[in-house]
């Protein structure tokens, strides 16, 4: 299972999943936060914004390493979602 693509369908259903389910969730976000592709990071960032769902500063620090690291992979659309999720979320950009 995509960990990326099931935050995301929560996200895109409106459903938000059980306090138990989202613990697990963003710790397996962390734990693969280092080899995460780009649209992976940018699903992540916008499905727990969209549910106003706090990223909580380990993850949003892994996130915010992961796209520093692979910024030149980034599409438009990606960067637009981040930025978007970011700004949502309230938490500063990557720098």
């Amino acid at each position: 299972v995509d960990l990326s693509k099931t935050i995301w369908a929560f996200a895109s259903l409106g459903c938000h999943p059980s306090e138990k389910l989202l613990n697990r969730l963003r710790w397996r976000s962390l734990d693969v936060a280092s080899i995460l592709k780009p649209r992976e990071v940018a699903n992540i960032l916008w499905a727990l914004a969209t549910m106003h769902i706090p990223t909580g500063h380990q993850l949003a620090s892994a996130l915010s390493q992961r796209c520093l690291a692979t910024l030149q992979q980034f599409n438009p659309q990606d960067v637009s979602n981040v930025l978007w999720a970011l700004a949502k979320s309230r938490q500063p950009p990557p720098s």
